[in-house]
């Protein structure tokens, strides 16, 4: 039986009050975590990316920015994934 408009409730109203979701907290500490797995993860590729701009200010600030990222994710070996499958499709950074 169809319940009258005044009587339904939205589904998101139902989870809310059973306490179902994240909170904001969560969201956010979520979107911080995948954004710094994605730097370490591309660390040695965005350095060399940086490395590659004109020479100047921002060169030298992009070099610098990005050295740290550099050095964890080579050490950690966490931008050897990006490499394998590079090679394995036969891509480079070059390659559009």
């Amino acid at each position: 039986m169809v319940k009258p408009a005044d009587q339904r409730v939205d589904i998101g109203e139902r989870r809310a009050q059973a306490g179902c979701g994240v909170t904001g907290r969560q969201a956010r500490w979520a979107v911080v975590a995948f954004f710094a797995v994605a730097l370490l993860l591309n660390g040695h590729h965005i350095h060399e990316e940086a490395t590659r701009r004109a020479y100047g200010f921002w060169w030298t600030a992009w070099v610098t920015a990005t050295r740290p990222l550099n050095w964890i994710s080579t050490v950690t070996r966490l931008s050897a994934p990006r490499t394998w499958i590079e090679n394995a499709f036969g891509q480079t950074e070059d390659t559009p």
